[in-house]
């Protein structure tokens, strides 16, 4: 199977999930506009899937091969029409427009169904060279690229036309990453399946439907980037996940369609190659949270002087509320922060990651520290500064309940990669000590 069918039955159905799912989660007062997103985006997957029809058609089956010609006619005018009717839906000349467009469908496909040939003269069904067709030029071919142009510079134009109407920022920067997503899937749709094929190459018709993908990635990621849409009930979320990962693959699949021509000069590998690839799309969707947790570690282990605090606030956000042994999330913590040790000083016990000598005299010393200016003492009183530096303690945190009091201490020893700690590294400190308060405040620690 050539890549290009892959790449076509992804697009399918990427854009269909897309539909169903900004539909489910518009809200009421833009739910007019919602399903003509999720008729767009049907008349996209319908091109993708006709498309991948027909370049699998064997020959002598020339009824087959117009059938689906029909269909990525009338398809891809279903497709330019509804988006154009969506990112313009409260505008009258929208509606007038798109009246046009619609009833030009409807002549269209009255047409092609009284004289398919009015669109093509010839079908080429070659299983070496590929399945092509010969446009025909005709009044009727004419002004269908006519109208699917004017389709596609239309509903460009509406949607900067509600990128200036936009209410809120937030609405604003999804519009705009929309029509980019919209001028890049408009422009290689234009060239590939109205331009070239009306000069005579038809080989790279495929691109357009493809193309289609990319308006969808931008205007996803713009869904769930601003929350334009609501994403509350559980089905919803599964089928925004499953997109989400059908994007990926489809990311994933062009980028190995790029990489094979350019090194074969071919479309075509073999099945133990395409079945390989499917593997590894599957394993990189199971083994994507692994990965995170082994890129985690490994710049724990190079890179000593910077702090990952987005990977260690993720972890100490989701323990809160957990069940959480000191000793191990003192472990955590020394591991990542690149500290020695680190060790929580709550009541007259302290729960450390390695052993450290202290006595109850220096216990009651630090307890009496009193209140920390941004969860961490930049600057220890002379009698507790001098036993902190015998234990190779560098860093002293205050561990804060929900009503403020203290509820203990935070203690960390000799930094790893770095002998000074610095400003920047006092505030990284403080966000810790605040998400570590946040565990210790929400439930008692096990026992170990």
């Amino acid at each position: 199977m050539q890549i290009i069918n892959i790449l076509l039955i992804l697009t399918g159905v990427l854009t269909l999930l897309s539909g169903v799912v900004v539909f489910a989660g518009s809200s009421k007062s833009k739910k007019g506009a919602a399903f003509a997103y999720l008729l767009a985006m049907i008349g996209a997957a319908t091109w993708s899937i006709s498309m991948f029809a027909f370049l699998r058609i064997a020959p002598g089956e020339l009824d087959r091969a117009k059938i689906c010609l029909i269909l990525m006619y009338v398809s891809t005018l279903v497709d330019t029409s509804m988006l154009f009717l969506y990112v313009g839906w409260k505008r009258r000349a929208t509606w007038l427009f798109a009246g046009i467009l619609i009833m030009a469908l409807v002549w269209l496909s009255a047409s092609l169904a009284l004289d398919p040939s009015l669109l093509f003269k010839e079908i080429i069904l070659d299983p070496v060279g590929g399945n092509s067709v010969v446009f025909a030029q005709t009044p009727v071919m004419i002004a269908y690229m006519v109208i699917c142009a004017l389709s596609v510079v239309a509903f460009l134009f509406a949607a900067l036309g509600a990128v200036r109407r936009a209410h809120s920022k937030q609405e604003k920067r999804g519009t705009e990453i929309l029509l980019i997503g919209l001028v890049l899937a408009g422009g290689l749709g234009g060239l590939f399946d109205l331009a070239l094929p009306f000069g005579g190459n038809y080989s790279l018709i495929w691109v357009g439907p493809v193309a289609t993908s990319a308006a969808v990635l931008f205007y996803y990621y713009a869904v769930l980037k601003y929350r334009l849409i609501s994403l509350s009930s559980g089905w919803l979320k599964v089928f925004s996940y499953v997109t989400l990962m059908a994007i990926v693959a489809t990311i994933y699949f062009g980028l190995f369609f790029i990489i094979f021509f350019a090194i074969f000069r071919s479309t075509y590998p073999s099945a133990e190659i395409i079945v390989l690839n499917i593997i590894m799309v599957v394993a990189i969707l199971l083994f994507a949270p692994a990965m995170s947790e082994i890129t985690a570690f490994a710049r724990s282990l190079v890179y000593t002087n910077q702090l990952d605090l987005p990977y260690i606030t993720k972890k100490l956000t989701g323990m809160i509320g957990q069940k959480v042994v000191p000793t191990n999330l003192a472990g955590f913590l020394a591991s990542y922060l690149h500290f020695g040790y680190v060790g929580f000083l709550i009541g007259d016990k302290l729960y450390s990651s390695g052993n450290i000598d202290i006595s109850t005299k220096e216990v009651k010393a630090l307890k009496a520290l009193g209140s920390a200016e941004h969860n961490v003492w930049q600057d220890l009183p002379k009698t507790t500064a001098e036993f902190c530096e015998h234990l190779e303690i560098v860093a002293v945190g205050e561990l804060k309940g929900d009503n403020g009091e203290t509820i203990g201490q935070i203690i960390l020893g000799s930094p790893q990669g770095k002998k000074v700690l610095d400003k920047k590294d006092y505030r990284e400190l403080g966000v810790v000590a605040y998400f570590v308060s946040a565990i210790f405040a929400a439930n008692r620690p096990a026992k170990k």
